[in-house]
């Protein structure tokens, strides 16, 4: 059956109303809102898997329960905080932030922010590699998050079909967002190097605009260098994304630590002749090829400070 799915102004367990719901492929995630005394507020986000196949939709949860509230915490993994059996729901800390699909929102990042996020994804990448021995299985812009609350740090989300490394075992079920996803995993095949093509892929969207691979990385074509499409790209920021997403995992990098050696090589290069715009609020650059282009992080919290209004609309009304 899986967890009921919940509307605006509903409560969950001890005074969390639902603030926005957020539906994805796999799962839905509740914002949630707590009214504290002296008016002060907690927010949390509840996530659930919304299959209509009962033992995958448990399977996923149980995994992403067991192996997200285990992690250390680090400052670029979103943390999962606690779970509620009960209602099949992972509590998770809120990031207060659009994802980075939102960001890009097919438009090339500033390299200022492009390198700072790069290092710290994989950063993360590195955390669950190497002393976790975890592959995420899912990295994508969509998957991370950018907390305005904490100076625009990147955040990896969703571990839910991420799975411990064994070498013993190399087939897996075929899971996740086809156009992030390594050659290999068509097949069942996947290893550390299936996430740093899929990390690759996320860097061309961020650098470009545009995603690497229209449909399906199964039958994967040379994929057209960033320099190309931006002469402003310089080859070495061009070169590491395109060794991430080799087709032969072979010739990717062997792991995160090279990958890590050669962006921390990037130096910010100059973005003339494209427009940029600049929000003092965010200290962030933005692509703005119009005037009415504005920036994401201000039209997440506008968003974010109407959803407010609506659900004290409805606490007032009775309606909930």
């Amino acid at each position: 059956m899986g967890p009921r799915p919940y509307r605006v102004g509903d409560l969950i367990g001890e005074g969390l109303r639902v603030l926005a719901v957020r539906r994805g492929e796999l799962s839905t995630v509740y914002v949630c809102r707590q009214d504290l005394p002296g008016g002060r507020r907690a927010y949390k986000a509840l996530k659930a898997f919304h299959l209509e196949n009962e033992d995958l939709r448990r399977g996923l949860f149980e995994r992403e329960l067991a192996h997200w509230i285990g992690l250390h915490p680090h400052p670029h993994i979103v943390r999962a905080l606690d779970a509620d059996r009960a209602r099949d729901l992972l509590i998770l800390e809120l990031v207060h932030g659009p994802n980075l699909r939102e960001v890009a929102s097919h438009s090339p990042v500033h390299p200022r922010h492009f390198i700072r996020w790069a290092r710290e994804v994989a950063s993360a990448i590195r955390f669950l590699h190497v002393e976790n021995r975890f592959i995420h299985r899912d990295l994508r812009p969509g998957n991370v998050l950018v907390d305005t609350e904490q100076d625009l740090a990147a955040k990896i989300s969703d571990l839910g079909i991420g799975k411990p490394f064994d070498p013993a075992v190399t087939q897996h079920t075929v899971i996740g967002a086809f156009t992030y996803m390594a050659p290999e995993v068509h097949d069942a095949l996947t290893d550390f190097r299936s996430d740093i093509f899929s990390f690759g892929a996320t860097l061309y969207y961020l650098l470009t605009g545009e995603y690497a691979v229209r449909l399906t990385t199964r039958d994967l074509q040379p994929v057209t260098s960033p320099s190309r499409l931006l002469p402003a790209v310089p080859e070495e920021a061009s070169a590491v994304v395109l060794k991430c997403m080799e087709k032969d995992p072979e010739r990717r990098y062997p792991s995160v630590d090279e990958v890590i050696r050669d962006l921390e090589a990037l130096r910010e290069w100059p973005v003339e002749p494209l427009p940029y715009g600049q929000c003092s609020a965010h200290a962030y650059a933005y692509f703005a090829p119009s005037p009415r282009r504005r920036c994401p992080f201000c039209l997440y919290e506008e968003a974010f400070e109407a959803q407010e209004e609506t659900l004290d609309s409805l606490l007032r009304r009775g309606s909930r």
